[in-house]
């Protein structure tokens, strides 16, 4: 959704890394989402038309639980990064964050993730990121 880390995909091609696991980018974050719940996971009709679900093993197909027909769903585990590292435009001193605009999946990473590291843009006294109310805010604690 954000392009194409090169840094990443220099060493998958040159062999210095493998791939363990192939996810889409709206399976991924449903299990962002759903860590960022505290549920398990999430069933999805998302990738049973992919051969994303052949190829990675934390996906299983089962029968959706809520009827009673064949119907088949997805079962997206919930995703704990061990470590994030997201950018924001800006930051308090006590490590409040905010971006402007949309965070596209930023926030359940933000809460997903065991470790989170934030940089910015800039460092703001903590009233702007209180009061200005035109962005999302990723707070302290996370």
């Amino acid at each position: 959704m954000r392009g194409i880390d090169k840094v990443y995909d220099r060493a998958l091609k040159a062999g210095k890394i493998q791939i363990l696991s192939e996810w889409s980018h709206g399976g991924a974050a449903q299990g962002f989402k759903a860590a960022q719940l505290g549920t398990p996971g999430f069933c999805s009709k998302q990738m049973l038309g992919s051969d994303i679900v052949r190829y990675n093993p934390y996906l299983k197909v089962i029968q959706n639980p809520l009827k009673a027909e064949k119907d088949p769903v997805v079962f997206v585990p919930a995703l704990y990064p061990d470590v994030a590292i997201i950018h924001c435009h800006a930051a308090d001193k006590y490590g409040n964050a905010y971006i402007y605009g949309p965070a596209v999946n930023d926030m359940a990473v933000a809460a997903a993730a065991r470790k989170l590291i934030i940089t910015a843009e800039e460092i703001v006294p903590e009233n702007d990121i209180r009061y200005n109310k035109q962005g999302q805010i990723i707070p302290f604690f996370q």
